[in-house]
């Protein structure tokens, strides 16, 4: 069972030997970490789809998109402790598993609110510290295109 927001849970909750998609179970040590594909353009993003029906643990896709492209929420995280003592788990267009990303608690926290919101039927988001690859020159580029184009959208 998750906590109260910003609280740790055991390490059990992103165990990816619990995650059984009707896909093979894949014991801890086979999964690397994700490896982000390098952005297509100048003007493209990574949004991430959180996956339902996961249990106690983060699953997500990670698409490419043209900014321009509507049919996201923008969440900028940089609230609470750096350390990451989680992982959301990231899956292909197939379903299957290709790696993981390391979560702080108040960010693995509140995406398990946003996946289980039953009124919030979009589960598709930019989130900083998940859609930009943060050992990369492209986090202070990615970080402009959004701040650029919430000015626009907050202007109209």
């Amino acid at each position: 069972m998750r906590g109260v927001f910003g609280s740790k849970m055991s390490d059990s909750d992103d165990n990816p030997s619990n995650i059984n998609h009707n896909k093979n179970i894949i014991s801890p040590s086979h999964i690397a970490e994700y490896i982000f594909e390098t952005l297509r353009g100048s003007d493209t993003i990574r949004v991430l789809t959180l996956l339902t029906n996961t249990g106690n643990h983060i699953e997500c896709s990670i698409q490419q998109i043209p900014l321009s492209k509507r049919g996201y929420e923008a969440l900028s995280y940089v609230w609470g402790s750096e350390e990451k003592p989680y992982k959301a788990f990231i899956r292909n267009e197939t379903g299957d598993l290709v790696g993981y990303i390391t979560l702080t608690s108040n960010l693995r926290d509140a995406l398990c609110d946003l996946r289980d919101t039953p009124e919030l039927e979009n589960k598709c988001f930019w989130i900083d510290q998940i859609c930009i690859d943060q050992n990369d020159a492209e986090k202070s580029y990615q970080v402009g295109l959004i701040d650029r184009k919430s000015t626009r959208l907050n202007s109209s």
